[in-house]
């Protein structure tokens, strides 16, 4: 069960965060580690590659991240989602379950879990209590919703005025460019013109008019410092110790590859080469 993903950083496999690491911010000077966990690539079954602690190792908290399954606005037409409150497909529900049974088979079971995090977004929050119940198996009384905490700084990145258009719409690369579009999607600073209150999908504060990925991850890491950290190492109170935790955040593309950057203190210049699956 000591096992973590890796994510594809410039063609190269590389964890997440190796499995001496600590999780370093927000104070914290605990030992800890990441799971990713991809809903497709549970549909394969080949999520995790193994980094086992030495032996003799003590416990350590678990953070596992994961991605929510496809929704309406990804796949081969997708659009710039954002802060657009899109459901999932049937195949991100499928993909959501499947997520579940992989992390149970690998030993995270939900009775291990003593806090899940997810965004305001419903596709998030689907996709958590779907692999929560999931990972339960047989023994669904080991879960409860009334574990999921939602917050809107784990929202996706927002994007602007191209939010709600779709990605490959031949009028925004002739009035943008394609390298400054795959600019805005991929780099850490980069981002589309403020939408204004007459757009389509403008919604008020905290909702934000447009967003770089650096905006987006200054707002992420403020979620992390204020409320995943202390569930991961401080919260009294519940059922797990400190030491042996497992915490899940289920949260969005852009706001995964932000904490990935943190995490593993990823160059700005391979930032555009992280890549997080559904």
């Amino acid at each position: 069960a000591r096992r973590t993903m890796m994510a594809s950083v410039a063609g190269k496999q590389m964890p997440l965060l190796r499995s001496s690491a600590s999780l370093i911010g927000a104070g914290v000077r605990r030992g800890g580690r990441v799971v990713y966990a991809s809903p497709c690539a549970a549909l394969r079954n080949d999520s995790f590659q193994d980094t086992s602690p030495r032996p003799g190792r003590r416990a350590v908290s678990t953070l596992i991240l994961l991605r929510h399954g496809q929704s309406m606005w990804n796949g081969s037409n997708a659009r710039f989602t954002g802060w657009c409150d899109i459901p999932l497909t049937v195949r991100g529900r499928v993909e959501a379950v499947a997520a579940g049974q992989l992390l149970r088979g690998r030993g995270f079971k939900a009775s291990s879990v003593c806090v899940a995090f997810a965004s305001e977004l419903q596709r998030s929050h689907e996709t958590c209590e779907l692999a929560l119940a999931s990972m339960a198996g047989h023994e669904q009384e080991t879960w409860s919703s009334e574990r999921i905490r939602r917050d809107w700084r784990l929202n996706e990145r927002h994007y602007g005025c191209v939010q709600g258009r779709f990605k490959n719409d031949p009028q925004l690369a002739e009035k943008y460019g394609s390298d400054t579009l795959m600019e805005w999607r991929r780099s850490m600073h980069g981002k589309p013109p403020p939408m204004d209150k007459s757009h389509e999908y403008y919604l008020p504060p905290p909702a934000p008019l447009t967003e770089s990925l650096a905006d987006c991850q200054t707002r992420v890491l403020s979620c992390f410092e204020d409320t995943i950290a202390p569930a991961l190492f401080d919260e009294e109170g519940l059922p797990i110790p400190p030491d042996d935790r497992t915490i899940i955040v289920v949260a969005h593309s852009n706001t995964i590859r932000s904490l990935i950057a943190y995490f593993d203190d990823v160059p700005e210049d391979l930032v555009t080469e992280i890549y997080v699956p559904n």
